[in-house]
């Protein structure tokens, strides 16, 4: 049934805690909810707030803090959460800033299809306290630009990795990935390239496309 308002799930780290260790939250013009298949649809703009700034391994399902984070969202046109199976999918300007809680390379993104997984999917729950809220798999299609510390990026599409920091991005067929650097005079080119946002490094996994004269 239609509300306005956002569905909200906190948790604290000790009780008489001020600030929450986990958030999850939506924040729409209108949320649908189907209880009986555990989604929730935005048919307008609105906006997703992800977070698990737990420190610590005493959780096993966590494996650690890898991944671990904030991560907000924003879209200007739809967004469907598939609850039970921690899926998110975005449409028309999305935008995402994901900043890991071990001091790693943060990063920004904007694209037109974004698709996002969770840890177990119970981040997006909103019920179970003992799971953890990492953000596992970011897939960026349509116009992708994105921008960590002095580096920017745009490309066709991006599959980003948040427990490794690293994001491989794809161009349409003809054409380039581009890479540019405030610190670097001439922009890298490919037809396909590896990222690591945290150390900065670039591979080529495949050239850009070679146009000889006719």
């Amino acid at each position: 049934r239609p509300r306005v308002g956002p569905p909200e799930f906190l948790r604290f780290a000790e009780p008489g805690d001020q600030e929450p260790v986990r958030v999850t939250a939506i924040v729409g013009e209108t949320i649908e909810a189907d209880n009986v298949a555990g989604v929730l649809r935005v048919p307008t703009a609105g906006r997703l707030v992800v977070s698990d700034t737990r420190i610590g391994t005493d959780d096993a399902s966590t494996g650690g803090d890898t991944g671990r984070g904030s991560a907000l969202f924003d879209w200007d046109g739809s967004m469907v959460l598939d609850r039970p199976a921690g899926r998110a999918q975005m449409l028309r300007r999305v935008r995402l800033v994901h900043r890991p809680i071990d001091g790693r390379g943060a990063i920004e993104l904007e694209c037109e299809h974004l698709d996002s997984t969770f840890e177990s999917g119970s981040a997006v729950r909103l019920t179970d306290p003992t799971e953890s809220d990492a953000l596992t798999a970011v897939n960026a299609v349509g116009a992708v630009w994105a921008r960590s510390g002095e580096q920017q990026m745009l490309c066709d599409e991006m599959a980003y990795d948040p427990s490794s920091g690293v994001a491989t991005a794809n161009a349409a067929a003809g054409g380039w990935v581009t890479l540019f650097s405030t610190s670097r005079s001439t922009p890298i080119t490919a037809a396909e390239l590896e990222w690591n946002v945290d150390s900065g490094r670039i591979d080529v996994i495949r050239p850009s496309p070679v146009s000889a004269p006719r």
